[in-house]
């Protein structure tokens, strides 16, 4: 099935696994005082800067930014410092989040799946999954692409328990595309997924779309070279290279290096 091939409406997506659970209480969350020094009664996020910076592996200055963003900006503070190691604090952030409604809550609520399928903890991943996707159901047609794309990856984590859920992963990623062609964030995880999956054309396909529109995309450098090690064809040297000297900190790269 090609990339073109899977796209589908949002509203013809079906749960693709069930995990009721019961996890107990969990600890309230704590204020964005406490959690964050944030500019606070900010409203607009300089988004593009942060991404630009987490892209380039300024981590320091991206969390500097995400904090002077204020509430606009604090899903993607948790998202840097998940991306840091520094799950408890970013544990945290988007529990802030989630307790004050932010718009962009599906978000959040992605970014506790994964921090607790990170811990180990697949009862507490799968809930959070679930929660994800039953507002996603219910009025995911509203929603924008970033919050399609969250739910993308509440179905690809659920994938672990269901492999039918990666194929509803897929979909929603393509949603997300389709309502902005320029998530290259949705386009990667989509052909990561196609890649894990071994479906290494469509990956490749994928990844060559993004650098068309990115030619120096670090992670997309990084698909092309994994996918060269998978199919064992070429030198995956050159765009690992490339790729970190895009971004001189991404951990994959220098790990296949």
């Amino acid at each position: 099935t090609s990339v073109a091939d899977r796209r589908q409406d949002a509203r013809h997506l079906h749960p693709a696994a069930r995990h009721s659970v019961k996890t107990g209480a969990l600890a309230a969350a704590l204020s964005f005082a406490a959690v964050l020094p944030l500019a606070a009664q900010r409203t607009t996020a300089p988004r593009a800067p942060i991404d630009s910076l987490i892209e380039s592996g300024r981590l320091d200055e991206a969390e500097a930014t995400a904090r002077a963003g204020g509430t606009a900006t604090a899903v993607r503070l948790g998202d840097v410092l998940a991306l840091r190691g520094r799950l408890d604090l970013a544990d945290s952030v988007y529990r802030a989040a989630l307790a004050r409604g932010l718009s962009d809550t599906p978000r959040a609520r992605a970014g506790l799946a994964e921090i607790a399928m990170r811990r180990g903890d697949h009862v507490a991943a799968f809930a959070e999954a679930d929660t994800l996707l039953a507002q996603f159901l219910r009025n995911g047609n509203l929603w924008r692409s970033p919050e399609v794309e969250a739910a993308g990856r509440a179905y690809a984590l659920l994938g672990s328990a269901d492999p039918q859920a990666f194929h509803y992963a897929l979909r929603t990623y393509d949603r997300a595309i389709a309502l902005d062609s320029t998530n290259i964030d949705a386009q990667l995880r989509a052909a990561d997924l196609l890649l894990d999956k071994y479906n290494t054309p469509d990956a490749l396909e994928s990844y060559r779309a993004v650098l068309r529109r990115a030619p120096e995309q670090p992670r997309a450098l990084l698909g092309i070279a994994r996918a060269m090690v998978v199919s064992d064809s070429g030198d995956a040297s050159v765009p690992l290279q490339e790729a970190l000297h895009g971004n001189p900190a991404l951990v994959p790269a220098l790990v296949l290096m």
